[in-house]
């Protein structure tokens, strides 16, 4: 078996990256850090270990940067980061190495992401069913996200928003029937997570 040695290292296109031009006459783009994490330079038999080795640092290297745009440009749960790098292709050793370097620097939290999800949904004036449901989607748990809710959620907060979001409502459906105006409420509010008791007394207060 002829051994392939490296031949000569030119520019890429790429930043950050350069051309290994092989005594077989292929040619492997890699980045420039690697050369010298692995001593790579003219002359260097380049084996099958190696070549394994480099193209192993460019599936990192492209996993970090990938993970790093979704994980900064927008905020997400843990749980959605691991299914979008799923969905890229990246296999699980990756993924879970990526994941780790976003946490260390901050850009992964689930329990900023439960705060964060939590003022979004006061604004849209969810009540605490709901919020749970979106966050049990969003892949976050239980454990994490109780605690977070019932020091964050006030139950004035979440009367307040149920009655203005009542009101609202009532607004629509004024010319019904009484009756019906309490059961088309009763669903609204609901579907909006508020649970019984809150539901009542908005409810015999409004109605």
């Amino acid at each position: 078996m002829n051994q392939i040695f490296l031949e000569k290292i030119t520019k890429s296109k790429s930043p950050n990256k350069c051309c290994l031009h092989l005594s077989d006459g292929s040619k492997l783009t890699v980045f420039i850090d690697s050369l010298l994490k692995f001593g790579i330079n003219r002359g260097s038999q380049i084996d099958d270990e190696i070549i394994t080795k480099l193209e192993y640092e460019i599936k990192l290297k492209n996993i970090n940067a990938y993970s790093y745009r979704i994980a900064a440009g927008f905020v997400r749960s843990k749980s959605q980061v691991i299914d979008k790098l799923r969905q890229k292709g990246y296999e699980l050793p990756e993924i879970t190495a990526a994941v780790e370097k976003l946490e260390k620097l901050d850009l992964i939290d689930d329990h900023k992401f439960v705060l964060n999800f939590i003022t979004m949904s006061m604004r849209k004036k969810w009540g605490i069913a709901k919020i749970k449901n979106e966050l049990r989607k969003r892949g976050v748990k239980p454990e994490i996200f109780d605690e977070i809710i019932r020091k964050s959620v006030s139950e004035d907060n979440l009367i307040d928003n149920a009655r203005q979001t009542a009101i609202k409502k009532i607004r629509l459906i004024e010319s019904k029937p009484k009756e019906k105006q309490r059961e088309s409420l009763i669903r609204y509010l609901t579907n909006k997570g508020y649970d019984f008791d809150i539901i009542k007394k908005i409810i015999n207060e409004l109605l």
